[in-house]
């Protein structure tokens, strides 16, 4: 319950400013920010968390822009780059984008599934990543 509710008041921090969560990286460095194994901590519908069936989503991500997804026994190849307009990364597979990195740190990444404006900001499918140690 404690750490549902750490990750709620996570959100409510986060949401308001999505896209502005990586601009304080420098764009030479977030490939190494992004360079880790990461692993879904949570994940949200319309800002409410719901529920992790299965495995959870394991994302490995490389330095050469290239990254592996594991999810549902199912192993993905992708690209990412950053998208300097947005300030955000660009998750794509099979050319097709799967999700946007809105916000990212050295602990945390938030993966956004699109990138609505106005009043529904932050209220799509959301999935919370940390760095897997």
């Amino acid at each position: 319950m404690r750490k549902t509710f750490l990750v709620f008041i996570l959100l409510v921090f986060v949401l308001p400013s999505l896209n502005a969560q990586i601009e304080g990286i420098p764009k030479d460095s977030i490939a190494v920010y992004l360079s880790q194994t990461w692993k879904e901590k949570a994940r949200f519908l319309n800002r409410q968390q719901i529920a992790i069936f299965g495995d959870p989503m394991v994302y490995e991500f490389k330095m050469n822009n290239s990254f592996v997804k594991k999810y549902d026994d199912k192993t993905m190849k992708g690209n990412w780059s950053y998208d300097s307009d947005k300030k955000v990364i660009q998750l794509r597979i099979a050319n097709k984008t799967d999700f946007y990195v809105v916000s990212l740190n050295k602990k945390e990444l938030l993966l956004s599934a699109d990138l609505p404006e106005g009043p529904d900001k932050g209220s799509a499918i959301l999935v919370l990543l940390h760095r897997n140690e």
